[in-house]
């Protein structure tokens, strides 16, 4: 899976990740459940990264 994240008014880039890992527990049941984790995985990870800079703390 590939995400790109650009500024809104510049269209610079401002992040880029690419997810290699092979499927986890869900990924044996369908393709979609592949995508589902890795989708998962990677809003948590956004969740905690964007709340460490605000000053939140990650739950």
């Amino acid at each position: 899976m590939e995400v790109e994240f650009l500024d809104s008014m510049s269209n610079e880039r401002i992040a880029a990740a690419i997810d290699t890992r092979s499927g986890g527990k869900l990924a044996g049941w369908s393709k979609y459940g592949a995508v589902k984790e890795a989708f998962k995985f990677w809003a948590e990870r956004l969740k905690k990264r964007l709340d460490e800079i605000s000053g939140k703390l990650y739950r």
